[in-house]
């Protein structure tokens, strides 16, 4: 009996880790709730939350920093995640096509979601230490260097 008992939760296991995945790759909006539940997957990693829009040409120029600092930082110590506050799916995906963004990037389905992350300007950007917390929250343009020696503090505490 205890050997079937580990062949279901293999399977399930299994079937859990493919529907998790498939839903991850397939998302390509975001609301609150699946942003918050991204950040809080995330923990024992710095997470860095982008704001942006495509008619910004500050968000357009902080992509392309953020596009280097990923390559500069290995993905188990820190994720990316950029929110586009477009209105306009086309243009979303318009941007998403010129750029070569290497960090997921998701449209914003709610209106509400810049507000429920206290977000009343764009380019905004919000970083979460390993645990979780809310560390720094920067409105306007950053460039990588300032946006390095935050990370590099937290990616370096072992907590």
């Amino acid at each position: 009996m205890g050997f079937f008992k580990k062949i279901i939760f293999f399977i399930i296991v299994i079937l859990f880790n493919v529907v998790s995945l498939t839903y991850s790759n397939s998302l390509s909006e975001v609301n609150t709730n699946n942003l918050l539940l991204m950040i809080a997957n995330s923990k024992g990693k710095v997470v860095l939350v982008s704001f942006w829009a495509s008619w910004c040409p500050y968000c357009i120029k902080e992509m392309k920093e953020l596009v280097e600092i990923r390559k500069r930082y290995s993905t188990d110590d820190l994720k990316i995640l950029g929110v586009s506050l477009d209105s306009s799916k086309s243009s979303y995906t318009r941007i998403l096509e010129e750029s070569k963004i290497n960090y997921p990037t998701y449209l914003a389905s709610d209106s509400r979601i810049g507000m429920m992350f206290n977000v009343f300007g764009i380019p905004s950007i919000i970083i979460y230490d390993k645990n979780g917390r809310l560390v720094k929250q920067i409105s306007g343009y950053v460039d990588a260097n300032q946006l390095e020696r935050y990370i590099d503090k937290l990616v370096k505490n072992k907590k």
